[in-house]
C-alpha cells in the first residue's frame, strides 16, 4: 500500500493539531518513547509529523531536529480513548467487538495515526485486527487483511508473528499444498517448546479438513490441543471439539474420542461438554475410562496396552551434541529413515539427517555424524529430534556414538525421551545417561524385543534333534 497523498491544507491542520498538543500547556512536555533501528531508545517531544520523518526536540527544550522514519523502529504514541476501548475488549476476550473497533481505527487518520509513522495507531490497528481474527480463527479475513499491512512500518517486537499470520492467510485461500508447505517451513524455524507450534498445528488441521483428509486433520487437532493448552485455552478447547467431531465418524476410534471428551470436560468445561454437543457425546461423561499415564521413567501406567510414540528426542546439557546414528525399531524394522529429523544449532554440513542415514561408522574422519555448535552457556540444552510422521509401537531405540580418543565421553549425560502424538504424554524417558557405550540400547517393549531375539536365535541355531536329522547317513 502506497503512502497516501495528503493535501497541504490537511497537513497544515494536522501539524497544527500536533503543535497544539505540544504547546506551552501541561501537555507541552509530554514525551513519547522512540526506538531507533540501531537499538537506541530516546524520550522526545514530537513537534510535528512529516510525510517521511518526525520533527522533535527534548522535553527540556532546545532545537527542533528532523528524524527520518527509515531510522525509527517504533514510536509509542500515548493511547487514545478509542484505542484503550478496543484493547479493553480484546483483553476481556470480546474479540468480535474488539475487531469492529480496530477496523474503525484502521481507517482513522489523526495526530498519532498518520499512516507512515512507525507505531501509529492506523497501521497498528490492522495488526491488532489480525490478532482478533486469529482468536476468532477466521483464516479468510486474515488472508484479505495481511497483504495490506506493511510489516516494516511496525516495530520489530510486533513482527515475530508475521510468519504465522502468513500461514493463516494461505490457509484461507485455495492453495492447500502451498499452505502445508509454508506451515512446515515455519514450524522448522521454531524450537519445539515454542507455543506457536500449537497454533501452526491448528492451521494445518484446518487445511487437511478442507482437503477432505479428516484422519490427518484429527491428528493435527490433537497436536494443537496437546501443545501448551494454557497459552490459548480457546484454541485448545476448539481443537478438542473439532477432533471429537471427526473421531465420532470412526467406530474404531471411539475409545480415543471418549478420552478427548473427558479431557475437554476436565480442562475447559467444568465437568461438562460444550453447550451444543450432541446427546451421545454428553452421555460419554457418565462412563469412566482409563487414561494412559506415566508411573516412572520408561514405564507405561496402563499395562494392558503399549503406548505409541511419534517423537524421539535426545538432549545434552551444556556441551555440543554429536550423534552417529539413531535407530528406532518397530516390529523388528528400523523405521527411523521414514521420519524427519531436526536439530538445534547445527554445525555447517553436519545436519540432523546424518543420524538416520543408515551409516553407523563412528570414525573421527567419517562423514556420518551430526554435530551442533558449542552451547552458549552451561544451562543451554542442545537437542536432536526425530518426527516419525505417525505414531508407532516402538520396541527399542539404539543410539550410536562416535569412536576414537577425542570422542570419549562426548555423549555422557544425555537425555532421551519419546513423546506421543501431539506430545500429550511422555511414553518413555531415561535421563542423565552416564554409562554410554558406542552402541547404547533403550528397550521400550521388552516382550516384543525378547520375541524378536528368540526368532533370530531360532533361525541361526537349530535344535540338536533337527540338526542330527539333517546329517548325511554314513555308508556302512
Amino acid at each position: 500500500m502506497k503512502t497516501p497523498n495528503i493535501p497541504v491544507s490537511a497537513l497544515l491542520a494536522l501539524v497544527g493539531l500536533i503543535a497544539g498538543l505540544c504547546s506551552t500547556t501541561a501537555n507541552a512536555q509530554q514525551t513519547v518513547p522512540v526506538t531507533l533501528k540501531n537499538g537506541q531508545l530516546i524520550e522526545v517531544v514530537i513537534v510535528s509529523l512529516g510525510g517521511d520523518h518526525i520533527n522533535w526536540r527534548y522535553a527540556g527544550g532546545g532545537n527542533v531536529s528532523k528524524l527520518p522514519f527509515k531510522e525509527i523502529d517504533g514510536i509509542e504514541f500515548p493511547p487514545t480513548e478509542a484505542w484503550a476501548a478496543a484493547i479493553a475488549d480484546f483483553d476481556g476476550g470480546n474479540y468480535k467487538d474488539a475487531a469492529e473497533k480496530f477496523k474503525k481505527l484502521s481507517l482513522t487518520k489523526g495526530p498519532s495515526t498518520y499512516y507512515p509513522a512507525p507505531g501509529n495507531f492506523t497501521n497498528l490497528a490492522q495488526r491488532r485486527l489480525i490478532d482478533c481474527y486469529r482468536r476468532l480463527r477466521n483464516a479468510e479475513d486474515i488472508n484479505l487483511l495481511r497483504s495490506k499491512i506493511e510489516w516494516d512500518k511496525i516495530s520489530s517486537s510486533e513482527r515475530k508473528i508475521g510468519g504465522v499470520v502468513a500461514c493463516w492467510g494461505v490457509a484461507g485461500s485455495d492453495d492447500h499444498e502451498g499452505a502445508l508447505n509454508m506451515i512446515e517451513a515455519e514450524s522448522k524455524k521454531l524450537d519445539w517448546t515454542d507455543p506457536l507450534r500449537g497454533e501452526l498445528a491448528y492451521i494445518r488441521a484446518i487445511v487437511h479438513k478442507r482437503m477432505g483428509d479428516e484422519p490427518l486433520a484429527a491428528v493435527a487437532f490433537g497436536e494443537a490441543y496437546g501443545a501448551y493448552p494454557g497459552v490459548d485455552p480457546s484454541l485448545s478447547a476448539d481443537a478438542m471439539k473439532q477432533a471429537v467431531t471427526i473421531l465420532s465418524q470412526y467406530p474404531d476410534r471411539k475409545e480415543e474420542m471418549n478420552a478427548v471428551i473427558h479431557m475437554y470436560a476436565g480442562m475447559y468445561g467444568d465437568g461438562k461438554v460444550w453447550d451444543d454437543a450432541p446427546d451421545d457425546i454428553v452421555a460419554v461423561l457418565s462412563k469412566e475410562i482409563e487414561m494412559l499415564g506415566i508411573s516412572g521413567p520408561g514405564k507405561n501406567k496402563n499395562t494392558n496396552k503399549i503406548a505409541r510414540g511419534r517423537f524421539v528426542r535426545i538432549e545434552l546439557l551444556g556441551k555440543p551434541l554429536s550423534l552417529v546414528e539413531v535407530e528406532v525399531f518397530a516390529d523388528g524394522k528400523n523405521i527411523a529413515s521414514k521420519g524427519t529429523p531436526t536439530q538445534i544449532n547445527a554445525k555447517a554440513g553436519m545436519g540432523p539427517d546424518r543420524a538416520i542415514d543408515g551409516n553407523t561408522d563412528g570414525a573421527a574422519d567419517g562423514k556420518s555424524y551430526t554435530m551442533t555448535n558449542p552451547a552458549e552457556s552451561d544451562s543451554q540444552k542442545l537437542w536432536w529430534e526425530l518426527d516419525l510422521k505417525e505414531s508407532a509401537i516402538i520396541d527399542k531405540i539404539v543410539v550410536w556414538g562416535r569412536e576414537g580418543k577425542n570422542a570419549k565421553g562426548i555423549l555422557e549425560g544425555f537425555d532421551i525421551m519419546v513423546f506421543s502424538e501431539g506430545r500429550k504424554e511422555t511414553i518413555f524417558e531415561k535421563r542423565d545417561n552416564k554409562k554410554v557405550a558406542r552402541k547404547t540400547e533403550f528397550i521400550l517393549n521388552e516382550a516384543k524385543v525378547l520375541e524378536e531375539q528368540k526368532k533370530a536365535a531360532g533361525k541361526s541355531v537349530k535344535p540338536a534333534a533337527e540338526a542330527d536329522a539333517e546329517k548325511p547317513e554314513k555308508d556302512e
